[in-house]
């Protein structure tokens, strides 16, 4: 055991009474889904969020950790096609769940015919991406994935709304450099060229398993 010198016992948990036992480790939950399209598994520790498992156990960086107490939007992922803040929602609740994250947004584009993998090509975007980017919907850059992802699921909800049913929809999500007119005319923008979109081709599903033990890839 690291830290421990050969044939002595483990530590007792800080605290504890002189010869206790160890304290025993979290329990872990193998936990399947599908993430961007792909299923994949993950074990979990009790309490161990979203947000860590997808940047530290699937090396999605794009969702960002800001506030962690569900309040600034910077996580902001879609399970079963609802924005949800990945820095309070729990891992193991995930079982059977769909989650995308901005990684995977390009691939729900209306009309996009995927590749032979079942994914888009590298450099495509999804509207939302090309107005945010064409209108200069972004600054830092922070907290833009989860405006988009958060965006998405407001036009999915209301695929035209008005400017003031945008302005309410994204008042969760926070943008501290201030671009928050051209967020709303970005997203007002995507809204018309997604209404005349044609209907998306569904990918072909494919499959990937991840564990929490092997996994070597990291956040940036």
């Amino acid at each position: 055991m690291p830290g421990t010198a050969p044939g002595t016992a483990p530590a007792a948990a800080p605290g504890a009474a002189p010869g206790a036992a160890p304290a025993a480790a979290p329990p872990r939950t193998l936990v399947r889904f599908r993430l961007n399209g792909r299923d994949v598994e993950v074990e979990a520790d009790a309490g161990r969020t979203l947000l860590r498992v997808l940047r530290v156990d699937f090396g999605l960086t794009g969702t960002k950790y800001g506030c962690g107490i569900n309040r600034c939007g910077a996580c902001t992922v879609l399970v079963n096609g609802r924005p949800l803040r990945a820095c309070r929602y729990e891992a193991d609740r995930l079982h059977g769940a769909e989650v995308v994250t901005v990684e995977g947004l390009a691939a729900l584009t209306p009309g996009l015919v995927p590749g032979p993998d079942g994914a888009p090509s590298a450099d495509a975007l999804h509207p939302l991406q090309e107005e945010f980017a064409d209108r200069g919907a972004l600054q830092c850059g922070f907290c833009t994935p989860g405006m988009l992802m958060e965006a998405f699921g407001l036009l999915a909800e209301n695929p035209a709304p008005s400017r003031e049913e945008i302005i309410a929809g994204m008042n969760r999500n926070l943008c501290r450099c201030g671009a928050h007119k051209r967020i709303v005319e970005a997203i007002e923008a995507a809204a018309v060229r997604l209404a005349a979109a044609p209907p998306s081709r569904t990918p072909s599903r494919t499959s990937s398993r991840t564990s929490s033990r092997t996994s070597s890839r990291r956040p940036s």
